[in-house]
C-alpha cells in the first residue's frame, strides 16, 4: 500500500544559487543526496523507492543532476565510492529514472573526521554534537556553487531519510517552484 501525500517530500533546502536572476525562470536544479559515513553502505537502497514512485512523468524542460555528496574525503572511503557507483549502474538502468535525471555526480566535501560528528546522546553536553550534518550542509552549499560540470540554478537538498510518497514527485517541486512568483532563499521547511 502506497502512502498518501499531497507534497512528494519536504522541500527542506531549495536554495537559488547566485546566478540566478528568477527561480520561477530556472533551467537547471541539482538533487544533492547527502550521505555519510554510517549510511554510506544504505545509499544505494534509498533509491528503490524511486521505483515505485518515479521522480517525473514524462521527462522535465529543466536540466536535472543527481549530486551524491559525501561527509568526507571519497579517496580515502572505498565503501562510499563503491555506493556511488552502485547508484551510477542503477541510474542507468532505469534510464535516469524514466528520463528525469541527466547526470549522476558522486563529491566529497572532504570534512575531517575528528569533527564530522553526529552523536545525538550528546546533545545537551556537547555543543558541537551535530557539527558533521551543519558542516556538511555548508559545504554541500558552496561545493555546488563552485562546481563546473552540471552547474545549476537551483539546489534541492534532499537527505537520505527523505522518501517520496506519491509519483511523480519531481513534477510537483518543480510546478512549485514555478508557481511561486516572489524570489526566495529557501522554499519550503
Amino acid at each position: 500500500m502506497r502512502p498518501q501525500g499531497t507534497l512528494a517530500l519536504a522541500l527542506i533546502g531549495l536554495a537559488v544559487l547566485p546566478k540566478t536572476t528568477s527561480a520561477a525562470e530556472f533551467r537547471s536544479l541539482a538533487i544533492a543526496r547527502t550521505f555519510s559515513v554510517s549510511d554510506a553502505d544504505l545509499l544505494p537502497r534509498s533509491f528503490e523507492i524511486w521505483n515505485d514512485f518515479p521522480p517525473c512523468q514524462e521527462g522535465i524542460v529543466e536540466r536535472v543532476d543527481l549530486y551524491l555528496i559525501y561527509a568526507q574525503s571519497l579517496d580515502e572511503s572505498p565503501s562510499a565510492q563503491a555506493s556511488i557507483e552502485e547508484v551510477q549502474e542503477i541510474f542507468s538502468k532505469t534510464s535516469g529514472w524514466g528520463g528525469c535525471i541527466s547526470n549522476v555526480y558522486g563529491l566529497g566535501v572532504n570534512i575531517d573526521p575528528s569533527v564530522d560528528l553526529y552523536r545525538l546522546e550528546e546533545q545537551s553536553s556537547n555543543p558541537l554534537w551535530v557539527n558533521g550534518p551543519n558542516r556538511q550542509f555548508e559545504r554541500t552549499i558552496r561545493a555546488l556553487q563552485g562546481v563546473t560540470v552540471g552547474s545549476c540554478d537551483l539546489l534541492y537538498l534532499m537527505e537520505i531519510d527523505s522518501v517520496p510518497i506519491q509519483d511523480f514527485w519531481l513534477d510537483t517541486i518543480v510546478q512549485e517552484v514555478h508557481q511561486d512568483s516572489k524570489e526566495f532563499a529557501i522554499l519550503g521547511r
